[in-house]
């Protein structure tokens, strides 16, 4: 994955927290730069809910460039 290792990156997971340092690796995005919202099975359950307000507001007022979705499979 080619990505600007400077730009903002919000990531949403599930609860898995080994995935946030692999992608750190795969998409060498500096740690500072990537914000973490974790949702249980990564599902955006309601378009005005509170995981929206939070990208929402992470977009606005972190200037995030690039939203990742990122889950695991069972």
């Amino acid at each position: 994955m080619k990505l600007n290792k400077y730009k903002k990156v919000l990531v949403i997971s599930d609860f898995e927290q080994e995935l946030v340092p692999i992608l750190q690796q795969v998409t060498s995005i500096q740690s500072e730069n990537i914000l973490t919202l974790q949702s249980y099975g990564c599902i955006i359950s309601h378009p005005y809910g509170d995981l929206m307000r939070a990208v929402v507001s992470a977009i606005y007022l972190e200037n995030v460039e690039e939203i990742l979705v990122v889950g695991t499979k069972d």
